[in-house]
């Protein structure tokens, strides 16, 4: 019963992406389902080596990846060499801490929202077609674009 509450802090704080809590809570459980420790354990692992060293696997990341095209990727955010800081007279900035090269990653984050119409419209967890009227030009266009304004206002709020 207490490794069951142990491990459903553990997932908690998985969604709240506090990876390194995670690792010392793990730590210190002795949990009897070892395989969905392991799970868990491996997972926050990667998001961890994420976080540090901004090592993603970018094929696995893409959208249209084979059959899979669940846009929620589990991935850790990787903050590099940047910093935010005043720049007078223009406000704030994002400025390097380090001198970096053509190809390197300074800033790997998930989409804030998103929203995609699936192939078929009519089918899958996205068969909510939307269509936008504009009155200005009378033009109508079948979009997920009013789908993702709402998410957006929703997160938002």
């Amino acid at each position: 019963m207490i490794e069951d509450a142990r491990y459903a802090a553990g997932a908690a704080l998985y969604a709240l992406r506090r990876y390194q809590q995670i690792q010392e809570l793990l730590r210190t459980m002795a949990c009897e389902d070892k395989k969905r420790e392991s799970a868990l354990f491996k997972r926050t692992i990667k998001r961890i080596k994420e976080q540090e060293s901004g090592s993603y696997n970018l094929a696995a990341m893409h959208f249209h990846d084979g059959e899979n095209k669940n846009p929620y990727k589990d991935n850790a955010t990787y903050v590099g060499p940047v910093a935010v800081k005043d720049s007078p007279g223009r406000g704030r900035g994002l400025f390097l801490t380090k001198a970096v090269k053509a190809g390197d990653l300074l800033l790997c984050e998930k989409a804030f929202a998103y929203s995609y119409l699936s192939e078929n419209l009519y089918e899958g967890p996205n068969s909510r077609v939307t269509v936008l009227y504009d009155s200005d030009t009378g033009l109508t266009t079948v979009t997920s674009e009013a789908a993702l304004l709402r998410a957006v206002v929703r997160k938002l709020v």
